[in-house]
């Protein structure tokens, strides 16, 4: 699968394939699959703390997809971004960075071959824009393939 970004004005293409994960592994020595989970508690917290002071993560998000950006950005006061921002602030951001460089490695093999030279090629790199845009992409791994087989099927017998 392949999603193109603009970033900072820039196209830049992330690709996942069959080869992503273990790429991941070699590259960072970190598991795929841990990182996802660990990025979505570090999500799920963020909301939770949001939430509490004041700022509905998913109202602004479906305010941003409706009405767009600068509409969304309205609705939110500039206290509630400082306090989204402190809440995710909170958390490591390098699993977000380390795979979405891992999947723009796999769609341009000339990008530079570390993570913070290929940060570098961009004057600004609003991570979070860019991770809610490609996303969607990883949430395929964690479905079953009705053609190869389902959850009740790979359940052992009793």
């Amino acid at each position: 699968m392949e999603i193109t970004v603009t970033i900072a004005g820039r196209e830049t293409t992330f690709k996942k394939t069959g080869g992503t994960m273990r790429r991941f592994k070699s590259k960072f020595g970190r598991e795929w699959f841990a990182e996802l989970d660990k990025i979505a508690r570090m999500q799920r917290k963020a909301a939770e703390t949001a939430k509490a002071e004041g700022l509905d993560i998913e109202k602004a998000a479906d305010t941003k997809k409706k009405r767009g950006k600068k509409a969304a950005e309205e609705e939110i006061s500039e206290e509630q971004i400082y306090a989204l921002s402190a809440a995710i602030a909170q958390y490591d951001s390098d699993p977000y960075y380390d795979m979405l460089y891992i999947m723009a490695k796999e769609a341009d093999p000339d990008i530079p071959d570390t993570v913070e030279d290929w940060l570098d090629t961009f004057d600004d790199f609003p991570f979070l824009d860019v991770w809610m845009q490609v996303s969607p992409m990883l949430s395929r791994e964690m479905s079953i393939d009705p053609k190869n087989g389902s959850a009740a099927a790979a359940k052992p017998a009793n």
